[in-house]
């Protein structure tokens, strides 16, 4: 009975995450919200974009930020997105939680990645 009533618990505490997860991993395939107040002119739309959002009060943003912000002096393909500030971006674009990184080609969502992320990993993902 112990086991069941843990098993409960741990599942309503999960569930918002899990249906967060899926819910992002749902974009992935469908039409890319209009960027036109997201790109600059500096920003080649025959490559992929990489969008990634993040909020300030958010931990694992903060770890995230310097990283890809160094990618976007490199890559003006990476954008950075403050939904602290810029809260109607992340809601058009379906975002529900932070950090969220995703990739756009051809007007298109290609990869959506919900959550912390290390260096090499941001890395493998903005290269692919």
């Amino acid at each position: 009975m112990e086991y069941l009533i843990i098993g409960i618990i741990v599942l309503v505490l999960m569930l918002p995450y899990l249906l967060m997860r899926v819910s992002t991993c749902a974009m992935v395939g469908k039409p890319a919200p209009a960027m036109d107040d997201v790109i600059s002119s500096n920003t080649d739309m025959e490559k992929p974009v990489y969008l990634y959002f993040m909020s300030e009060r958010c931990s694992n943003c903060k770890k995230m930020t310097p990283v890809i912000e160094e990618q976007g002096r490199q890559n003006p393909n990476v954008i950075t997105i403050n939904i602290s500030n810029e809260r109607e971006k992340g809601v058009r674009f379906g975002v529900r939680g932070t950090p969220t990184l995703l990739s756009v080609k051809d007007g298109v969502i290609e990869r959506v990645k919900l959550g912390a992320m290390k260096k090499h990993k941001i890395l493998d993902f903005i290269s692919a």
